[in-house]
């Protein structure tokens, strides 16, 4: 079994503890994206993240036919599912980049040995 030590005074990092820091890391991304996408469609109303567009380029002839004359009155009411799967790679430095999808996060590490996630 492989351990990962966080520096000093800390405690071992577990693949157990690294894939529960993931799921709080997808819920707190999937939560911030569901209230844009949210907030885009109830405030706004508003397809300010272009899925009518991706609609278009994927399915030129259905969005023609059936969403282009419609899409800003039905948009608001389209349910979106949102998934996130994020992975923490290189846990043994204090600073650190990685990408998930389009995000960039950095990771530092505060002399309190609390850790910031930043967009």
């Amino acid at each position: 079994m492989r351990k990962y030590y966080t520096g000093e005074g800390s405690t071992y990092l577990t693949p157990d503890i690294i894939r529960s820091m993931e799921k709080k890391l997808e819920n707190s991304i999937k939560s911030d994206v569901m209230a844009a996408i949210e907030k885009g469609q109830k405030e706004f109303k508003s397809d300010i993240f272009g899925f009518g567009f991706n609609l278009y380029r994927q399915h030129p002839r259905e969005w023609h036919k059936d969403y282009e004359k419609i899409w800003d009155d039905i948009f608001p009411d389209i349910p979106i599912k949102v998934n996130i799967d994020a992975k923490i790679n290189n846990t043994g430095t204090n600073i650190r980049k990685f990408f998930l999808d389009n995000y960039l996060f950095i990771l530092s590490s505060n002399n309190d040995k609390n850790c910031d996630f930043n967009l």
